[in-house]
């Protein structure tokens, strides 16, 4: 039980913060249906700004816009989607995962011709750190296309192969003097927040907010089929929780009518000097609660003993392309843990009383002659 709690919370934790690490925790974007990957200007003005910063759990907040585009070397080429990100981003997420490199230092005033680029398009287009590359963007109603230089200046790599092979990061102001904006224009704003588990709370006063012609967005609306899947770990944790209860259950039922049992004799004997058959049933029920005690610390042992081990070595591996990570996650929660052990203890106690309920039908006489 102990595994499949830390196994199943630290897959949903690790996926989420992956899924949160490109888009933020909340999206703030124009309001308008555009299906396509080009982002549409909006402008968030400084008292908007102040307040959504005035909010408690908002920890910070970047711009970002984004920009198809094709990703070309002399060899070869990929169609990726250009990430522009201003100097206000937060590089925590990606300083995780990039295996090659640095992530981008970028000014308010001089372009950085710097790209971060995932593993699977470095090895797509057979690219390496500080190669020169293209990115050629089409340009809105004229048919010719705007070519840009950049060097590789980092390589990431996530395991979330549906952004992997599609994203590259650069520098923002590529994209607002590509798309003619103004200075104070950006594709969208993303969130970050404190505590994710207040996240729709926050994107509801959020939204009360900005104006009418935005949107705000969490991530998981944002990515709703990703979370729908995380959403069924919890029923393999619960059924299994379950199975594993009942096991406990008739475990202790059979081995207390087993005590009852062997000790009918003495049953007899106790209840023949005046012994209440409570007071018989509470010996019966300690001596059990002591196994279900033993039996406990084992299982902590041995199931935190494996997770330690795992969060450590990562001896035990996952597909990667299946779960998105490469090594099953650990998450210690002792909350849970906790919680888990003392839910054990009293569903295996109550458990309990009924078989020891045999004792009061016992006859002292019979128990006495019994062999």
């Amino acid at each position: 039980m102990l595994i499949a709690i830390t196994t199943g919370t630290g897959l949903q934790q690790k996926i989420r913060s992956k899924v949160i690490g490109f888009d933020g925790h909340i999206q703030i974007t124009s309001f308008n249906s555009n299906y396509s990957h080009e982002s549409t200007p909006i402008t968030i003005n400084d008292s908007v700004l102040s307040k959504i910063h005035e909010l408690t759990n908002v920890k910070n907040t970047q711009a970002f816009a984004t920009k198809a585009g094709i990703l070309k070397t002399k060899e070869t080429f990929e169609g990726v989607m250009l990430k522009g990100v201003s100097g206000d981003y937060n590089w925590w997420f990606f300083n995780q995962y990039i295996i090659k490199g640095d992530s981008l230092t970028i000014s308010e005033n001089e372009k950085n011709k710097g790209l971060i680029i995932s593993k699977q398009i470095a090895n797509q287009l057979n690219v390496k750190l500080n190669d020169k590359v293209y990115l050629y963007f089409v340009r809105e109603n004229i048919t010719t296309s705007r070519t840009l230089p950049f060097y590789i200046k980092g390589i990431y790599h996530t395991g979330l192969e549906d952004f992997d092979n599609t994203y590259v990061f650069g520098d923002i102001k590529h994209i607002k003097q590509l798309n003619h904006w103004d200075t104070n224009q950006i594709g969208g704003l993303e969130i970050n927040l404190h505590n994710a588990e207040l996240m729709e709370k926050t994107n509801a006063k959020i939204n009360k907010i900005i104006g009418y012609n935005l949107l705000s967005e969490t991530a998981k609306n944002k990515n709703k089929q990703m979370y729908d899947w995380l959403a069924l770990f919890d029923t393999n944790i619960f059924v299994i929780l379950i199975i594993m209860i009942l096991v406990s259950i008739i475990n202790m039922t059979s081995c207390v009518l087993i005590l009852i049992l062997e000790k009918t004799q003495m049953i007899g004997i106790l209840k023949a000097i005046g012994s209440s058959n409570w007071s018989i049933r509470t010996i019966f029920l300690l001596n059990a609660g002591y196994l279900v005690l033993k039996g406990l610390i084992w299982g902590n042992l041995i199931g935190i003993g494996i997770c330690l081990l795992q969060y450590y070595t990562e001896i035990f591996k996952l597909d990667e392309s299946a779960y998105y990570v490469s090594s099953i996650p650990i998450n210690f929660n002792f909350t849970h843990i906790i919680g888990l052990n003392l839910i054990t203890i009293i569903i295996c106690f109550f458990m309990m009383i009924f078989p020891s309920y045999i004792i009061t039908k016992i006859s002292p006489i019979k128990a006495i002659r019994f062999q």
